[in-house]
């Protein structure tokens, strides 16, 4: 199953993108990496197939940042599912203006097994919800 999908992976710090990418092939994923809004468009638009998760981080891009590229992607792609990351999940101000659950935000740092159980998680449950 895990062979099928398809992860968007934004963010600008080159490390922690590679990182992302490895963790997530490494379980079978097939991974679409890119540094900022810009690339995650192109990526998306030469992309043929679905795009199931686009993983995103909040705070990278001068022009756009991972919510407003979320809301744009998921007009062009509405099965996309989105987790957000950010390096800041102490900034309760910004957690409240994102009005987003633990569900769809992953703090940095983080491990390999919570960006697995992260992702995990929210395609399952998009198969869930697809089934019903």
């Amino acid at each position: 199953m895990r062979k099928q999908r398809t992860i968007l992976v934004v963010e600008d710090e080159e490390s922690i993108r590679k990182l992302v990418v490895h963790i997530l092939e490494s379980e079978g994923y097939r991974v679409l990496p890119a540094r900022d809004s810009g690339d995650a468009f192109m990526t998306s638009e030469n992309h043929a197939g679905p795009i199931h998760l686009l993983l995103t981080d909040i705070l990278m891009d001068p022009h756009m940042d991972g919510i407003q590229l979320a809301q744009h992607l998921c007009i062009l792609r509405p099965e996309m599912r989105v987790l957000y990351m950010s390096g800041y999940p102490k900034n309760l101000t910004v957690r409240a203006n994102l009005e987003m659950s633990s569900e769809v935000f992953m703090a940095k740092p983080f491990t390999p097994e919570t960006v697995r159980a992260k992702v995990l998680a929210i395609l399952e449950d998009a198969i869930v919800r697809a089934a019903a």
